[in-house]
C-alpha cells in the first residue's frame, strides 16, 4: 500500500468521512461511530454497523488511522470526540460532521446551513456526555437530532440563518 504525506492522509480521511456521513444522513442517522482495537490482534478502524474499514481504505493500520482521527478532531477539522478506553486496548470515536475548516480542506464550500448543523452537533455531543441519562433516553435524543438535522439540511439558507439567530444567538 502507498504511504501518503500527512496532508494527503488528512484530505483522504476527511473525504472518506464526508462521504460516509452523507450516506449516514440519508439513512437519517445523526453521526458515525467508529471502533478500533489498538493492541492484542489490532483491527482496522471500522464504522460501527457498516463494516467499512477506514484504516484499510487509507492504507494504514487501525492505530495509525485512529491517531489521525484524534488529531483531526483536536485540530478542529472534524466535529466529534474520540476516546481510548482505560486499558488502552480499544478506542472509539463519534463523528458528527466536518467543520467549516474540514470542508474547506477538501475543497467544499460550507453550506449556509452549516452553522445550524454545528449547533445541533453541539447538542448531540452534550447528550452523549450526559452521565445521568439512561441509554434509551440518549437513543431517543439521537433520533430526534437526526430528524432535526434532516430538516435543517432541507431548509432554505435564509430560514436556517433565521433559526440560528433565534435559538442560538448567532448567525
Amino acid at each position: 500500500l502507498v504511504a501518503y504525506s500527512q496532508q494527503d492522509q488528512d484530505r483522504k480521511m476527511l473525504e472518506l468521512l464526508d462521504h460516509e456521513l452523507e450516506e449516514a444522513f440519508q439513512r437519517q442517522e445523526a453521526q458515525l461511530e467508529l471502533r478500533v482495537r489498538l493492541i492484542f490482534a489490532p483491527t482496522g478502524l471500522k464504522i460501527h454497523g457498516r463494516g467499512t474499514d477506514v484504516a484499510e481504505q487509507l492504507g494504514l493500520n487501525g492505530a495509525q488511522a485512529f491517531s489521525l482521527l484524534e488529531r483531526l478532531v483536536q485540530d478542529q477539522y472534524i466535529r466529534g470526540k474520540t476516546e481510548r478506553y482505560s486499558t488502552g486496548s480499544m478506542g472509539r470515536a463519534v463523528v458528527y460532521g466536518l467543520t467549516s475548516k474540514g470542508l474547506a480542506h477538501i475543497g467544499r464550500v460550507p453550506h449556509p446551513n452549516e452553522e445550524l448543523l454545528e449547533a445541533l452537533d453541539g447538542i448531540a455531543a452534550a447528550v452523549e456526555g450526559l452521565q445521568s441519562a439512561q441509554s434509551e433516553q440518549k437513543t431517543l435524543a439521537r433520533k430526534a437530532l437526526g430528524e432535526l438535522k434532516h430538516f435543517a439540511r432541507g431548509l432554505p439558507p435564509e430560514a436556517a440563518s433565521e433559526l440560528v439567530k433565534q435559538f442560538f444567538g448567532g448567525g
